[in-house]
């Protein structure tokens, strides 16, 4: 096997969050419009919704930043020359996708104090308490990833944290594309566009109804970017993110009941981030649940990969 240690995630969860993500994307595929006209006769936007936008993507943070981390700190000393200079490069390019991140996360809560002219649910994004709770968040994980570079990743098994961190970076940059691609393949309205038209009825669009490369229009902006979530998918990293950070302690890579809640704490994480999206008339159940999906289904085809794959570089890496 690529990594010698059991799979932290089971086939028992794998079924479960399937499941549940499947039926809601089946939900939503039918009622949609008649969910997003509900949350839309909701007048002002809560904190709930406002922070948890904000703070959505703290679970690709993560990633790319211990992914970084894993990545320069993990190489052993009988490396390849070649891969050691790959590893430091993949590194130092995760942390500077984890920063770029990060300066989002403050563009975006930046954005919201100069909709209001746009955006008529936007005059309560700009609660400064909203902000400085998402600031303080995000500077909190920057702290948090430097103190785990420099105290914690000495104590780690390096062969596994260089097996790891690198799939942290790969899972990272393929999701984003599938997520990327997909918003401008199928170029959906949003909820928050919908119902802005006098006839939301012919503006709604349902996901079968595929407009590819429209969103590339630039007088629209992000109006047709609905389907999947980019806030979602990335959240839902955090569900693969925390069980597989227990791998690389030998006291907690058999602790199977740690790796479970953690595993559920990503979900729940997940869950939070989709519904304050639909929240904030962003997106439909079905983009949000589509979101989960797909960040769901090609994670869990790498990790089979990292777990099942007998690989003719592992000497390289050993």
């Amino acid at each position: 096997m690529l990594l010698d240690r059991k799979n932290p995630i089971h086939l028992r969860e794998t079924l479960i969050v399937f499941a549940l993500i499947l039926v809601l994307f089946v939900l939503g595929n039918i009622f949609d419009f008649k969910i997003a006209e509900g949350i839309h006769a909701i007048e002002g936007a809560t904190p709930f919704e406002v922070t948890m936008s904000a703070i959505a993507e703290l679970p690709v943070i993560a990633a790319l930043g211990i992914g970084g981390c894993f990545c320069i700190k993990g190489r052993p000393h009988n490396c390849h020359k070649f891969w050691t200079v790959f590893m430091v490069i993949a590194g130092i390019a995760g942390i500077i996708a984890a920063a770029y991140f990060c300066f989002d996360t403050f563009k975006y809560i930046y954005r919201f104090e100069h909709l209001s002219n746009l955006d008529p649910r936007s005059p309560n994004f700009n609660n400064p308490v909203v902000i400085i709770v998402a600031a303080i968040v995000t500077i909190l994980m920057l702290v948090g990833l430097f103190f785990f570079y420099k105290k914690l990743t000495p104590k780690f098994d390096k062969r596994t944290m260089l097996i790891i961190g690198f799939f942290f970076l790969l899972m990272s940059l393929v999701v984003a594309i599938f997520a990327t691609g997909f918003k401008y393949l199928w170029s959906r309205p949003r909820p928050l566009y919908v119902f802005r038209e006098s006839d939301p009825t012919s503006a709604f669009r349902y996901l079968y109804q595929l407009n590819p490369l429209y969103a590339l229009k630039a007088d629209i902006g992000d109006n047709f970017k609905s389907f999947p979530s980019g806030h979602t998918t990335y959240a839902s990293l955090g569900m693969t993110l925390l069980p597989l950070l227990t791998l690389v302690s030998d006291k907690q890579k058999d602790n199977r009941k740690l790796q479970i809640a953690l595993f559920y704490v990503g979900l729940v994480w997940t869950l939070l981030v989709a519904l304050s999206r639909m929240l904030a008339e962003a997106h439909f159940l079905s983009d949000v649940s589509g979101a989960i999906l797909i960040a769901f289904v090609v994670v869990t085809i790498l990790r089979t990969v990292l777990f099942k794959l007998k690989s003719k570089k592992e000497t390289a890496l050993a």
